[in-house]
């Protein structure tokens, strides 16, 4: 049904001449929206386009500068190793998986455990799966981390938190199985994107709280993921090809997630990103599109304008020519981007990639 309702929403946007909508919709349908892509002009931290950056600047806090340069990211010859559906938690009937892909050790060699990253799938909360990260957490592994890509229950059967809620769960079980799969338990990043990047956000941002379980999480990297619920607005004509390609007006997302539409109701601000920030908060990298329908660029100025003014390390990325989601070349240089930063904030106790053969 979902399927059908997508196919007909790209028929419409294609026809109405908005061919960019249309590719990102069949790319979303396909798993490639959450492509983690550059530009050939990059952002600074108060969102003016300049040239593409590869280390972390994060003009409000101390970052950690990239230790080594990164031509590109290709995957290298050296051997990772994959573990595919992993249970991490049965619940209300739904299994919750997840994949976790690390560096290949050879018998009896040597390797100090590796930084965690938790990719984050997005999908408006009600489609997805873990399987849409399967490139980021393969890339991951050949850089010497531990890549874990999740799945969380979806809406309407399950509203919010239990998203969110997942998250922290699945945080919490790698730590728990931290020897198993070579990970470093206090050393770790979430990464997402769209829906992903609002839940790697939340979490991130939140972790410093007894909400947050005070996860021990160093770095955000969110790919144009919602930051405030209450500012949330479509144009018209966004609103338009929603209602048409899905039967439903762009509200029933929200009503689908919190159960109302609302946006002054209470669990909008409990949702929103952006109210947990503070001065203790990791670091925070966000690309996002300047062409962006369905979360527009003034969501990631939201966020960032907040980080700045509570002392927070941050960079805003904005790809000109980009819609919700990207790939190809610019998917290339974003992935250098992202993985400078995260070697900038959690490179101080990650082994050298030569320790896997």
């Amino acid at each position: 049904m979902i399927a059908s309702k997508l196919s007909k929403f790209i028929i419409q946007a294609a026809r109405w001449g908005l061919c960019a909508l249309a590719a990102v919709c069949v790319a979303g349908a396909h798993g490639l929206v959450p492509g983690h892509a550059g530009a050939n002009a990059a952002a600074d931290s108060a969102g003016n386009v300049s040239g593409f950056q590869t280390g972390f600047d994060g003009a409000a806090g101390s970052a950690r500068r990239a230790p080594a340069s990164r031509p590109s990211t290709r995957q290298s010859d050296r051997p990772i190793r994959l573990a595919r559906d992993v249970v991490y938690r049965t619940i209300d009937g739904d299994i919750l998986r997840m994949d976790i892909a690390r560096p290949a050790v050879s018998a009896g060699g040597s390797h100090a455990p590796y930084p965690l990253v938790v990719c984050i799938h997005g999908g408006g909360w009600q489609m997805g799966w873990k399987g849409t990260h399967a490139r980021t957490i393969g890339l991951l592994a050949h850089n010497g981390y531990v890549g874990a890509a999740i799945d969380y229950r979806l809406a309407p059967q399950h509203r919010f938190p239990a998203q969110i809620d997942d998250v922290r769960v699945a945080i919490a079980f790698l730590r728990s199985h931290a020897r198993e799969y070579d990970i470093d338990p206090d050393n770790i990043a979430v990464l997402g994107d769209s829906a992903g990047g609002h839940l790697a956000l939340l979490a991130g941002l939140s972790a410093d709280t007894d909400q947050g379980e005070h996860l021990p999480i160093k770095a955000i990297v969110n790919y144009y993921g919602m930051v405030d619920f209450t500012q949330w607005r479509l144009t018209a004509l966004m609103q338009r090809l929603v209602t048409v390609g899905t039967g439903s007006p762009p509200d029933m997302v929200l009503t689908n997630l919190f159960g109302t539409a609302d946006r002054t109701a209470p669990i909008m601000m409990a949702a929103s990103p952006v109210t947990y920030i503070d001065a203790k908060d990791p670091p925070v990298l966000t690309f996002h599109g300047q062409l962006d329908p369905l979360i527009p660029l003034h969501q990631a100025q939201i966020l960032h304008a907040a980080l700045r003014k509570a002392g927070v390390a941050e960079q805003l990325v904005t790809l000109p020519a980009a819609s919700h989601g990207w790939g190809g070349a610019e998917r290339d240089r974003t992935d250098v981007a992202m993985l400078h930063f995260l070697d900038e904030q959690l490179c101080e106790k990650k082994p050298s990639p030569a320790h896997a053969p």
